[in-house]
């Protein structure tokens, strides 16, 4: 039940964007993994300045149009996420493990969508981002 929802608001959100290319995954989770990346080398220093420098060169500037637009939608800056991240050291052990596997769920939307294209060949998928 909970996957056919899932599906289900995949689709609605895809209906009127551009098909996929081949190759060009229509899931991305890549701002997970630098998200990461950037958070180790964050918490690893109390070095403010570095802590900035790495925020920018190792997530936002690798970031996806997903991650843009996010940040753009929700008015987050860079001393949002480096305050988040230097206060709530809770909460990201709490939801690491969850966010990293966030690969396993894209390749089954991928799944999904092909599988909805299938019953509605004039579907146009929209990219999907994990921020």
């Amino acid at each position: 039940m909970k996957q056919f929802f899932l599906l289900l608001t995949a689709a609605m959100a895809l209906l009127n964007c551009q098909d996929k290319a081949p190759g060009n995954p229509m899931v991305s989770t890549a701002d997970i993994d630098h998200f990461w990346d950037a958070y180790d080398k964050i918490t690893a220093t109390q070095d403010t300045a570095l802590q900035a420098r790495y925020l920018d060169s190792l997530y936002f500037s690798r970031g996806t149009a997903g991650l843009a637009a996010i940040r753009q939608a929700r008015n987050y800056t860079a001393a949002d996420y480096l305050h988040a991240i230097r206060n709530y050291p809770a909460f990201w052990a709490s939801i690491r493990k969850n966010t990293q596997e966030a690969g396993q769920a894209g390749a089954a939307l991928e799944d999904g969508i092909a599988q909805l294209k299938g019953l509605y060949p004039s579907l146009k998928p929209a990219k999907i981002y994990f921020t």
